[in-house]
């Protein structure tokens, strides 16, 4: 469940702008407590509720992935330390529903660790958000940054918000 609302703060597909690029983190405790157990991570999903970006895809859609013992993402910085890439592609469109992305390499989760998810792409062009279903999390929950004619994976860091996507 979440808020079906139109805040593009969290949303990975930040395509009012040319580039995006967007860090999560999730605690240990939220997995465990919504039932998951260590093991392989094979794909993650973002629910759209309002579809900005028509056809336009998702080119060079790069996710990441990492365990960490940080609790929230650190001010004003990304986190870059045992970031592993379990996906690359022209992610084509999104849809309003939940959008799969399939991770080429999956992710071994210890069932213990706070896990980061990063997310960024390069588009030439922009049309607008795809919002995604979210929920209030906490203080350092999500980071973000756009950018115009830019390498998404490289944009520096610009805001955080403690709105999360549900996954």
């Amino acid at each position: 469940t979440g808020t079906l609302s139109s805040s593009s703060s969290p949303t990975p597909f930040r395509s009012f702008w040319h580039d995006g690029r967007v860090q999560y983190i999730y605690l240990a405790s939220e997995m465990q407590n919504a039932g998951m157990n260590a093991g392989v991570i094979t794909d993650i999903q973002f629910y759209v509720t309002t579809k900005g970006s028509g056809t336009t895809p998702f080119t060079n859609l790069t996710v990441k992935m990492g365990g960490t013992a940080l609790t929230q993402l650190p001010a004003s910085t990304w986190v870059t330390q045992n970031m592993y890439v379990v996906h690359t592609s022209n992610y084509t469109t999104t849809a309003n529903s939940w959008n799969n992305i399939p991770l080429s390499i999956p992710f071994n989760w210890d069932g213990q660790s706070n896990i980061i998810i990063e997310v960024c792409y390069d588009n030439t062009t922009w049309t607008g958000w795809d919002y995604v279903q979210y929920s209030t999390a906490f203080t350092g929950a999500t980071h973000y940054a756009d950018q115009d004619n830019a390498i998404g994976c490289s944009l520096a860091w610009e805001a955080s918000t403690n709105l999360r996507p549900n996954m």
